[in-house]
């Protein structure tokens, strides 16, 4: 029987702003273009603006005691809606418990995402539930190799594994020439000009970004889009390494000026690394940048491998090293023809295979191969 209506859970929504939350949004509307019947189901918040527009529907469950009350309150809300024609996508494996405490006793049809951190579960009786939940979905889908890796001790079988990437709305992010106006607004100097954008986080390399800059000459500037509690870090690693006065620290972004600030970069930087058990499992942003036709540098051993192809519409270089990302700007620096080609090789990837559209396209056969398994 072919799949009519799809139930998207997750308790990362807006007003969250992040990966998952975008990974829902934009699969929920990819999807609905499809002809399917979409319901995201997510839990409420005390002051909760509303949703932005969409062709399908959200339905807020009680976030009170959300931590220890999720389960049963998932449990409840989809019980009426299992049905041979109904797949349920968990955005990952905290809202696939609800699913398999059904599996034991009724066919439901789950696939369940993993994205980078929550492929870790330290509590011992956690691991097992989310072996246990991975295990009893149709097919899980990392959102790339790495993360796909993250997963090999779970001992998941290899057929129900299938990597579909993360992705962009390009019209979202046009690619085209920098606007004034934000080059003004934001303090962009006419040097070349590095940019990251995301929560300063450790595991995000942007330290790393900042120790480079010692080895580059004076016209390499380094802006730094985004908030966090490692911004103090940040700025005393720059005084440490004398290049204070070349590192921007352009504070939060709103999503309306996103696209806008990608163009005024001549590249993108973020040679993300794992930290403990922090890790980036994919990166939207490379691929935000790639939209816009900006070429990006990403970390080895990251989520970034399946989001920058090296030499093609990008680089990739050890994250602990400053010199060998110094290495990479200084050759985007004196190749300003080599790195206009990337930033174009980059957008045209970024159309080729990296639309939601596509990847919903991807997520159903998917769906459609494992329904017959």
């Amino acid at each position: 029987m072919n799949i009519k209506r799809i139930v998207i859970l997750t308790q990362n929504y807006f007003p969250l702003i992040g990966g998952i939350t975008t990974w829902c949004y934009e699969y929920a509307g990819a999807l609905s273009r499809q002809g399917y019947e979409v319901l995201v189901i997510a839990p409420g918040a005390d002051e909760l603006p509303p949703d932005p527009p969409a062709a399908f529907e959200v339905r807020r469950l009680d976030h009170r005691h959300w931590k220890n009350r999720k389960n049963i309150l998932v449990y409840k809300e989809i019980a009426p809606l299992i049905e041979p024609e109904t797949l349920f996508l968990c955005a990952n494996w905290k809202l696939a418990v609800p699913c398999m405490m059904h599996s034991f006793l009724r066919r439901i049809f789950y696939i369940t995402a993993v994205h980078g951190l929550d492929a870790f579960e330290r509590r011992r009786l956690n691991r097992r539930i989310q072996t246990q939940s991975l295990r009893r979905s149709a097919a899980v889908i990392p959102v790339s190799s790495y993360t796909k890796e993250l997963l090999s001790p779970l001992g998941i079988e290899p057929q129900k594994m299938r990597v579909i990437n993360n992705g962009v709305d390009l019209a979202k992010f046009p690619a085209g020439p920098p606007d004034p106006a934000i080059l003004a607004s934001y303090g962009f100097g006419d040097n070349f000009r590095i940019l990251s954008l995301g929560r300063l986080d450790k595991r995000k390399g942007f330290d790393t970004t900042i120790r480079a800059l010692q080895y580059l000459d004076d016209n390499a500037h380094y802006y730094l889009a985004g908030t966090g509690g490692y911004k103090g870090e940040l700025e005393r690693i720059a005084d440490e390494t004398g290049v204070r006065d070349r590192v921007h620290f352009l504070g939060f972004i709103p999503d309306s000026e996103l696209a806008d600030v990608y163009k005024c970069a001549d590249i993108f930087s973020m040679p993300a690394r794992r930290v403990g058990r922090s890790v980036e499992g994919f990166g939207i942003v490379y691929l935000e940048a790639a939209a816009c036709g900006v070429a990006s540098i990403a970390g080895k051993n990251s989520g970034g491998e399946d989001a920058v192809v090296d030499g093609q519409s990008g680089y990739l270089v050890d994250p602990e090293s400053p010199q060998a990302l110094a290495d990479a700007l200084r050759d985007a620096m004196d190749n300003p023809e080599r790195l206009r080609r990337l930033g174009a090789s980059a957008r045209q990837r970024t159309e080729a295979s990296f639309t939601w559209d596509h990847l919903a396209g991807e997520l159903m056969a998917l769906a459609a191969e494992r329904r017959k398994a």
